[in-house]
């Protein structure tokens, strides 16, 4: 069973950014497909525990971060989540992952800390 009080945070990213982009413990050997499935939960949790502002986090980034305000205008919300973690942002940010991390003590991160690295 896993530890919900643990986080695994993936090696590879901008250093700084790991808690933001970290996952429950997946209590398993960690893949890029296993990664790429739990952040997408992890964000898609984040979205539906406020859609309201969801919508407006990915709305503001109209100018610095198109596609993410296109995600919004176009994509139902049950597909957000998903959008976030095919963008051509978050590809450019998890290029490096590649299933090696490490776990740590959870810390709350919310959407827009997120959101922002993508912006």
């Amino acid at each position: 069973m896993n530890d919900s009080s643990r986080v695994w945070l993936p090696r590879g990213v901008a250093p700084g950014t790991e808690m933001q982009l970290s996952v429950p413990d997946p209590g398993q050997p960690m893949t890029l497909g296993l990664y790429r499935q739990m952040l997408a939960a992890k964000l898609d949790g984040l979205i539906q525990a406020d859609p309201k502002a969801a919508r407006r986090a990915l709305e503001m980034s109209q100018e610095e971060a198109p596609e993410l305000w296109s995600i919004a205008e176009q994509q139902p919300i049950s597909q957000w989540a998903n959008a976030l973690v095919r963008s051509d942002q978050m590809t450019r940010l998890l290029s490096k992952v590649d299933g090696r991390g490490f776990l740590a003590a959870s810390k709350p991160v919310g959407l827009l800390e997120i959101l922002e690295l993508l912006a």
